[in-house]
């Protein structure tokens, strides 16, 4: 396993006295937070593979190798000779004529490594740029991303950086766990605070920040396809599992055309919220919203709503769907059947009974039959990619994805009326 620790230099490095919450023993004193967290997980028995720094033309390397080298230099060995170094760091009062390049720092990364580095961990030095453009921002991200690559854990620490740049090291976190899908954990040294603590510096973790962002990713999710399944891995987290598996149970069951029983495994769910504690009160109301349909569930409600909503994110498919078997569930409905009932369901449109009588008998115009057909072809056309008898409306529909949009909307329009208020 490969565990790589960032950290991000700034202009000064401040002694400190700092401590673990979750760790007994006296507290790290040194000016750089990295070293505290080298020597926690080592003592966990996760001592970083790799220290990687990141910093800007202003950050104070002269000072960071004087600080590595009196943490793990030899007594009595080479000294660092950091004079050159410290006059091409950029500072208020000093604009150096010939600032510090990649170059020079990958000389002194070589001495540190020769001469200060712990063993069994390598030091890595980079220069980066203050990130004051979108795409300086973007850049940026990404230096991170090319790092950590060939990781399995992933420790920021964001103690002695520039503000802006702490806040993009966070949205970095967040994409690295999410897409390269490496574990991730986000560390402050709170020397801010050390007064109000006994002299101490709390080092906080900040993973409760991407927990935040993962739910408000599973909500957007959410708002856009209907399914709720994408909150089960949240709750999993959280050691909800069986919670998360009934979730996904519950969604295939809606999935799968059987209605009941998913209202019926969710009604059997406590609400969201109360599985996630008080510390997720602002989320937990945002979910138990989305949730609050099942206390008085309607069928073609439930698929009239995703169907708009699949059609209003572009995801003509699910609106195809979702809306044609909300013209049926209409149709059942109108004729006194259980639109729940999936062996009747699954008989509409066979036999004798075909699509056009009953859509007269539940007192449908035939232009209304006309645009369910069409849609209902639509919805064959998305799932087996050709019809056996093309349809030359529907083929139309579908020439482009715009003609395919607004023949939904016409569908929708002429078939979906909002349901009655209650």
């Amino acid at each position: 396993m490969t565990h790589i620790l960032v950290s991000l230099l700034g202009a000064r490095l401040s002694e400190a006295d700092y401590v673990f919450q979750d760790e007994a023993g006296d507290p790290v004193k040194t000016r750089y937070c990295a070293l505290a967290l080298f020597d926690h997980f080592k003592k966990l028995a996760a001592q970083p593979d790799r220290l990687v720094v990141l910093g800007t033309p202003g950050s104070c390397w002269d000072v960071l190798v004087e600080v590595l080298h009196e943490r793990f230099g030899e007594p009595g060995g080479e000294k660092p000779q950091t004079t050159e170094l410290e006059k091409s760091i950029e500072t208020r009062d000093n604009k150096p004529e010939h600032p510090l390049t990649q170059e020079a720092l990958d000389h002194w990364e070589d001495w540190v490594n020769e001469n200060a580095a712990p063993p069994g961990t390598r030091i890595e030095f980079k220069l980066v740029g203050y990130a004051s453009t979108p795409q300086d921002q973007r850049t940026f991200i990404q230096t991170i991303r090319e790092f950590v690559v060939g990781a399995d854990r992933l420790t920021f620490d964001l103690t002695h950086s520039l503000r802006h740049l702490a806040t993009l090291a966070l949205l970095a976190a967040m994409i690295i766990r999410k897409r390269d899908e490496i574990a991730t954990s986000i560390h402050y040294g709170a020397f801010e605070i050390s007064e109000q603590n006994n002299g101490l510096s709390p080092v906080i973790r900040l993973d409760g920040l991407l927990d935040m962002l993962d739910f408000l990713a599973a909500l957007s999710a959410y708002d856009k396809d209907g399914d709720y399944a994408v909150f089960a891995p949240l709750f999993e987290a959280q050691g909800e599992t069986d919670f998360a598996l009934r979730l996904r149970e519950a969604s295939f069951r809606e999935y799968a055309g059987n209605f009941e029983k998913a209202v019926k495994i969710l009604r059997e769910l406590r609400a969201p919220s109360a599985m996630l504690g008080g510390e997720w009160q602002l989320i937990g109301d945002e979910l138990d919203e989305r949730f609050s349909w099942v206390e008085n569930p309607d069928l073609y409600t439930r698929q009239r709503s995703r169907a708009l909503k699949a059609l209003e994110q572009g995801d003509l498919l699910r609106a195809t769907v979702w809306g044609t078997e909300a013209v049926i569930t209409r149709v059942m409905v109108k004729l006194g059947k259980d639109p729940t009932d999936r062996k009747k369901r699954g008989q509409l449109g066979g036999g004798g009974c075909t699509w056009d009588n009953l859509f007269r008998a539940a007192h449908f115009s035939d232009d209304e039959y006309k645009t369910f057909e069409r849609l209902n072809r639509m919805r064959h056309q998305f799932a087996h990619a050709a019809l056996a008898r093309p349809d030359e409306g529907a083929e139309k529909a579908m020439a482009t994805r715009q003609d395919c949009v607004d023949a939904l909307k016409t569908a929708f329009d002429t078939l979906l009326p909002e349901p009655p208020a209650s």
